[in-house]
């Protein structure tokens, strides 16, 4: 989607930012579960013997000033909007649903993978919880501090859009450091502005990161009976997204976890009683990670499942299986895509991009795709590398 540099003349883009949240989805925050606590436990006593060492930055919020682009907004809106962005996250890290209600227009939109689509303010600040529910936060605050840099803004008449990188820092048992991309539209309300629309998401910053990709991580539990397993997975998982004469797969948010019952030609056996299973990689070239593995020296043995294709098998030094699949794609020319536009949607130039765009995406016509983005548009999209990349 279209996110072209803040000030191109004749680029409309602050309302087409809405559509920028479907194209990059929504991905996982970099959280640590926290364990179950006791009614006196503050901090655990597993956690004071870890924490991070810079326990009063978390909840902090720093604008880096000097790393703005706003050459087409006045002083006074740069300065409010910087504030709104700081003020938004400082919320949300200290769990201040009262103030993230406040800083809200009542009609806002806000795009998070664990509470979905929230429309409206009430339902925003309803699905806030299922955001703070896996992060640590002792002492009632997220264990995290941003830094918001490298700020773009652009402001139309009464709309204005923001895209911005957050530098995050925290942890209470371990420290981590990741990177997440954020977007907000806002709207003028009387002297201020008003949150329209707020979406983050994973992401790195390095066009290089997700050129050569690293395979996809999959678990898989052998079976003795594959329908008896299905039937006593559903309850937990529902029904398998694929499901074969030897294996069952479900889909878990993106990640994977299987089902089967080949037994990878007597290489696994089930031990009842004892941990079971093994770690699959889905690679997208099976032959050149094959090559990779045996110039590393390690030894591959070559197996081929007629109902889920070729695989290559790798034991490493304490006999632990290793699996790694091609990835591959239904081949169905029969299923044609086809793109649903909302009838009550406002027609206008907006809306014929977004579905210029889809109807390219969905056909993979890479030039329809390219002739929908300006020239300096970046993408960002999900790889098998890191959760997302932003590439020119």
């Amino acid at each position: 989607m279209d996110m072209g540099r803040s000030g191109r003349p004749g680029s409309p883009r602050a309302p087409a930012l809405f559509s920028l949240a479907v194209v990059v989805g929504v991905l996982s925050l970099p959280a640590c579960v926290e364990p179950p606590r006791t009614a006196t436990d503050g901090i655990s006593s597993h956690r004071e013997r870890t924490v991070g060492r810079d326990i009063p930055s978390w909840g902090e919020v720093r604008v880096d000033a000097e790393m703005v682009e706003a050459p087409a907004v006045s002083d006074g809106d740069r300065a409010a909007l910087l504030e709104m962005i700081a003020q938004h996250h400082r919320a949300w890290l200290a769990q201040d649903s009262s103030v993230l209600a406040d800083v809200m227009s009542t009609d806002a939109l806000r795009v998070h993978e664990r509470s979905g689509l929230s429309q409206g303010a009430d339902a925003v600040v309803s699905g806030l919880e299922l955001e703070w529910e896996p992060l640590e936060r002792p002492g009632g605050t997220v264990a995290q501090r941003f830094r918001i840099t490298d700020v773009e803004l652009d402001v139309r008449n009464d709309i204005a859009a923001a895209v911005y990188w957050i530098e995050v820092r925290g942890g209470a048992r371990w420290e981590f450091t990741s990177q997440r991309l954020g977007v907000d539209v806002y709207r003028r309300d009387g002297s201020g502005w008003e949150l329209l629309f707020h979406s983050n998401v994973a992401a790195d910053r390095s066009v290089e990161a997700g050129a050569a990709g690293r395979p996809q991580m999959e678990f898989v539990y052998p079976a003795d009976d594959l329908a008896r397993a299905v039937a006593f997975y559903e309850p937990l998982l529902g029904d398998p997204e694929r499901l074969s004469s030897t294996r069952a797969s479900y889909n878990l948010g993106g990640a994977r976890f299987h089902l089967d019952s080949s037994g990878l030609g007597g290489a696994v056996e089930l031990s009842p009683g004892r941990p079971n299973g093994w770690a699959e990689f889905v690679v997208p070239d099976l032959a050149g990670e094959i090559g990779r593995l045996e110039l590393a020296g390690v030894t591959v043995q070559m197996l081929d499942d007629a109902a889920e294709g070729a695989a290559a098998l790798v034991g490493d030094p304490d006999g632990n299986v290793l699996l790694y699949r091609e990835r591959t794609s239904a081949d169905d020319s029969s299923a044609q895509p086809t793109l649903m536009l909302d009838p009550a949607a406002p027609d206008g130039p907006i809306q014929a991009t977004i579905q210029q765009y889809w109807s390219a995406k969905l056909a993979m016509d890479s030039a329809g795709v390219i002739d929908a983005m300006s020239p300096d548009s970046r993408w960002v999209f999900k790889t098998n590398r890191s959760p997302t990349v932003v590439a020119p």
